[in-house]
This record gives C-alpha cells, structure tokens and sequence, in this order.
C-alpha cells in the first residue's frame, strides 16, 4: 500500500475536519451520512482488485471518510465520495465500457450519468474528469479539491467559489448551486 508524504497526510486531513465542522454546524443531515473509515484490509483489498498502487493521498482520505450512503456528502457540484467497493466496481465497469480507459485511472467520486472524478496514476496522481459534459477546471490533486472545498464552504472563498455556491435545506442537507 501506498504510504503518504507527511505532508499529503496532514493536508487531507486537516481539509477533511474543516469540511467535517462545517457540516456538523450547518448541514446535519449530510454529516450524519458519512460511512465509517475503510480498514488497512479494505484498502489492501481495493488494491489488488485494482491492481494498481493507490495514490497516498486517496489512501488517507479513504481512511478518514469510505464514501457516503445515498444523500451524504458530494464534492461540487454533484460528486459523491466513493467507497473502496465503490472504487472497484466503478473501475471494472470503466474498463469495459470505456475504450481509452487506462487500469492506471482510479475513480474515487461519482456523479452519475457516468460522470467521474478519478486520479491519474500515470503522473503524479494528477486528478481529471471523466464526462461528456464536464466543465473541466478542476484542482489539480485530490488534496487541493478537498481543501478548496473547504475553503468554500467555510467562507465561500476560493478557486471553486466563482462556479458553485452552498447551501443547505430545511432539513439540513448540503447541495450545490451552479453559478
């Protein structure tokens, strides 16, 4: 398993418990929707079906945060967090369906219709898009979505905020305005 740099480490936690308080404070229901912590044997696991080395820093998000149960958590606008089951199932169904899909991509957020977010393991785990109509512009690493990401939703600030606003319903529940 891939082990993170310290400082791939501390970066995706840190912007995983500010985004963690922000939803504690302001969108309830989505905090409560997260699944628990994917175990060393999980992601072991997720690794060998994969075949691939996961990046370290998806390894340290994965075990903090396994994916969301249906109406949890979506990375904006409309990504949710997968988990290692998740993962592996995604990445089959793409290398079947998808002629140019390289067994070096790994997705980790889907957004339906077949729309992806997925890490490029031919590089330095460089994050990209899978969709037809995807509006690209996308951090360039996993550590950098999550930390934008909680950056917006904390003061509504940052390289995402000029695309995607928050907000939250009546019954506490995170969504994401396309601006």
């Amino acid at each position: 398993m891939s082990e993170p740099a310290a400082a791939a480490r501390g970066r995706v936690e840190a912007a995983w418990q500010r985004i963690d308080e922000w939803l504690r404070d302001f969108a309830p229901a989505t905090a409560e929707r997260w699944n628990a912590p994917a175990t060393p044997e999980q992601i072991a696991e997720l690794q060998r079906e994969l075949g691939v080395q996961l990046p370290g820093d998806l390894v340290v998000s994965l075990g903090v945060h396994n994916g969301a149960r249906v109406g949890g958590f979506t990375l904006p606008p409309l990504y949710a967090p997968l988990s290692t089951t998740e993962i592996s199932r995604k990445a089959r169904e793409l290398c079947a369906r998808v002629a140019e899909w390289d067994g070096q991509f790994v997705p980790f957020a889907s957004g339906g219709a077949g729309s992806v977010l997925y890490l490029d393991q031919r590089g330095a785990a460089r994050l990209a898009e899978h969709s037809g109509a995807g509006r690209g512009g996308w951090p360039p690493t996993l550590p950098d979505l999550l930390e934008q990401t909680a950056e917006l939703l904390s003061s509504g600030t940052g390289p995402l905020a000029a695309r995607y606003r928050p907000t939250v319903d009546g019954d506490g529940a995170l969504g994401w305005v396309v601006r």
